[in-house]
């Protein structure tokens, strides 16, 4: 038996990320190992038709890989649907979007068309409000179904019951905390849980920068020095967000502090939307990198503290990344008396 390691399989896919098309940036997936693992656990819990649950914190990936998973499906062998729950979302919302990709097998008996499987995504799971007495209805609605493989047919009066077939259910969810509910136990003991973690700073320099390497070649700036200071604005943008995270964290008077990868994916989505005056000058990027991380961190704080606390930072990542003096930059478009009056 030969055994790959999951960084040369990485290392082969490469090329084809190099070969897309003109994409925008919320449509440009980089993979990791970690959605390469993602990925082939689907394969294998979707074929062996188990039920599967990914929990982890927002922005590390769990949506993204398996609507790849779900773009890249055998379309012989499954029909695909998503579901993203809400707080008001409802039991009967949910079997009407389940049963409308089906048909009628025999009598009360209801299963995907063309003896395919239906694959069904479920977006955070835990969003559903608790009721008064503890339930979910649509969660309930589906361990019903994973206990029973029936329901009983909403559309008639007398409450006959539907047996249901063939379907494989996948999901992905968010720690309970800050509007996410906790699960019942019976309900999650049926899926296999694989678990996301956050990704750590290599991991996110790597996403990052092959998103401005793409920038790069489709601007038409490779081997400039507009190039080498974009890679070095992901690098600065990554540091604040990691100071941020570890420094700014939630209070009950701040419970909005709360920073994810998506927030990176702000700052350098908003640095790749700069002009052809802003291309050639370091200054110029300084400032317009100072803007977005402004725009998307400090924006947010509501504590003049906490303010000084992230432009220190912004300072120090600019000076030890990008190798510039943020007040040098900002001398040119704001007058000297300014500066000495802070």
């Amino acid at each position: 038996m030969l055994w790959i390691s999951w960084k040369d399989v990485l290392n082969r896919q490469e090329g084809r990320f190099l070969q897309q098309d003109d994409l925008p940036q919320k449509e440009i997936i980089v993979n990791t190992t970690e959605m390469l693992k993602q990925k082939h656990l689907l394969t294998m819990f979707t074929e062996a038709a188990k039920p599967l649950l990914f929990v982890g914190a927002t922005g590390t990936g769990k949506t993204v890989a398996i609507s790849q998973f779900l773009r890249e499906l055998n379309r012989d062998k499954f029909d695909n649907l998503t579901i993203c729950f809400s707080a008001k979302s409802t039991a009967n919302f949910t079997q009407k979007q389940i049963q409308d990709k089906l048909e009628k097998k025999k009598r009360r008996h209801l299963g995907p068309a063309n003896n395919k499987k239906l694959l069904v995504f479920i977006d955070d799971l835990n969003m559903p409000a608790v009721e008064k007495q503890g339930a979910q209805p649509p969660i309930e609605l589906l361990r019903q179904w994973m206990d029973h493989k029936q329901w009983y047919d909403y559309t008639d009066k007398g409450n006959q019951l539907q047996k249901i077939s063939d379907i494989v259910f996948v999901a992905a969810m968010c720690p309970p905390a800050g509007g996410k509910n906790p699960v019942t136990p019976r309900f999650t003991h049926h899926f296999n849980i694989v678990t996301s973690s956050a990704f750590d700073k290599h991991v996110m320099s790597r996403i990052f920068c092959r998103i401005i390497d793409y920038h790069i070649r489709r601007e038409g700036i490779i081997g400039t020095d507009t190039a080498k200071t974009l890679k070095e604005v992901v690098e600065a943008s990554i540091d604040v967000f990691l100071f941020a995270q570890l420094n700014l964290r939630p209070t009950p008077a701040k419970s909005h502090y709360l920073f994810n990868l998506r927030d990176v994916s702000r700052v350098v989505h908003g640095i790749q939307m700069m002009n052809v005056f802003v291309h050639g000058s370091k200054q110029k990027m300084v400032r317009l990198w100072v803007h977005e991380c402004a725009r998307v961190f400090s924006d947010r704080l509501n504590d003049e503290a906490d303010v000084a606390k992230l432009f220190d930072q912004m300072y120090n990542s600019c000076r030890d990344f990008i190798k510039e003096d943020i007040f040098t930059c900002f001398r040119a478009v704001i007058p000297d008396a300014m500066f000495a009056e802070n």
